[in-house]
């Protein structure tokens, strides 16, 4: 884990179009200003109210640039501790790998790049020598990620944990609109979804959309055929609650809570998420943070981040059994005389039912 940010840089590298494994002089003075530009943002700072967000433009290298660096690497690791808070709480949710190949299904909503699956890897495989076959479906309507997520998949998280194994499926479609014609193009793949991530998504949709991001996020809610278990993530800004509540609430409504807070800190200061700046002047971390390049104060290095979280299990809906078939099938078939009188007939049971015998079971 101690090599994690020489695989975030080239992330970064791989953003800019770079060929060489570091950022030079003027990568480095571009993506510092892009993450002061990225933390303005987030922090809501010219807001138009509280409806609208602030936007980010991640079809911009800066923006995507700044973004990994500021936020990367304390992302990469909240989905460690969410599932390690999960499995403290409530171990029999967190999904178990299964099969020959020891499968998983991940799900992710306005996935990005991809970083938060590094916390996801290394909750399964930190420990453990089993190989993983991830199955990914990767929902972001910014196509612009692509390269820089396949980079992700084939060095930070292939040199990470050596015997994880991808399938990556591309869904890009935009969860402002409705999307349920291409969500169920790939039904098969979705209602198999393990682990649902709804990370730092709610909050970049303006309140006028969120009767579509529902109706999308409602209908893999209804396909999927097993207990799911479902990630959330979004900025604990009170700027932000107007744009996340409704959904929170929404999804709350359908799910089984296990943990949820409106505010929490994380603090990444423990192994085997201990972010630290490494003194030696080669780190990536202390060439954005540590030293001045154009004069101007460094970004502050953040090794704590403040979030709105939930975790909660989907149970899919119970199918209709026999016994309830039978009695609508029982009640379907009494049929009414000429003069008015229902016919005595055999009853679901297969003994005979006279009328007084019917009303009498379907008042009980």
């Amino acid at each position: 884990m101690n090599n994690f940010p020489s695989l975030l840089e080239g992330v970064l590298v791989n953003i800019w179009g770079g060929n060489k494994e570091r950022l030079d002089g003027r990568q480095l003075r571009d993506t510092r200003r892009a993450i002061a530009q990225i933390r303005a943002i987030y922090r809501f700072k010219g807001e138009h109210g509280t409806q609208q967000p602030s936007k980010i433009n991640y079809r911009l290298k800066n923006k995507r640039a700044g973004y990994i660096a500021g936020f990367g690497e304390r992302h990469a690791y909240l989905p460690y501790l969410q599932l390690r808070e999960v499995n403290a709480i409530k171990p029999d949710a967190i999904p178990q790998p299964r099969g020959k190949k020891n499968e998983l299904t991940v799900t992710s909503l306005g996935a990005g790049a991809c970083i938060e699956l590094y916390g996801i890897c290394l909750y399964y495989m930190g420990g453990n020598q089993q190989p993983l076959y991830l199955n990914l479906n990767w929902v972001e309507r910014e196509r612009e990620w692509i390269p820089n997520r396949g980079y992700v998949f084939a060095k930070v998280l292939k040199e990470s944990f050596p015997k994880l194994d991808i399938d990556p499926l591309d869904i890009c479609l935009d969860l402002r609109e409705d999307n349920i014609i291409k969500l169920a193009q790939h039904y098969d793949r979705l209602l198999n979804t393990d682990i649902l991530i709804i990370y730092n998504v709610l909050n970049e949709i303006p309140s006028g959309y969120t009767r579509h991001v529902w109706r999308n996020l409602k209908f893999l809610l209804d396909i999927f055929q097993k207990p799911v278990l479902i990630l959330m993530m979004e900025p604990s800004s009170d700027r932000a609650e107007p744009r996340i509540h409704p959904l929170k609430t929404q999804l709350a409504q359908e799910t089984n809570i296990i943990t949820e807070s409106k505010v929490e800190q994380f603090v990444f200061n423990a192994a085997p998420v201990c972010i630290e700046m490494n003194a030696s002047k080669e780190c990536l971390n202390h060439r954005l943070f540590g030293i001045r390049i154009d004069g101007g104060r460094p970004p502050t290095f953040e090794t704590t981040i403040r979030r709105s979280h939930m975790a909660c299990i989907k149970v899919p809906n119970s199918p209709i059994t026999m016994e309830q078939v039978s009695r609508q099938l029982f009640q379907l078939e009494a049929k009414r005389g000429r003069r008015g009188a229902f016919i005595a007939h055999r009853d679901y049971t297969g003994k005979q039912a006279s009328f007084k015998d019917i009303d009498s079971q379907w008042n009980q």
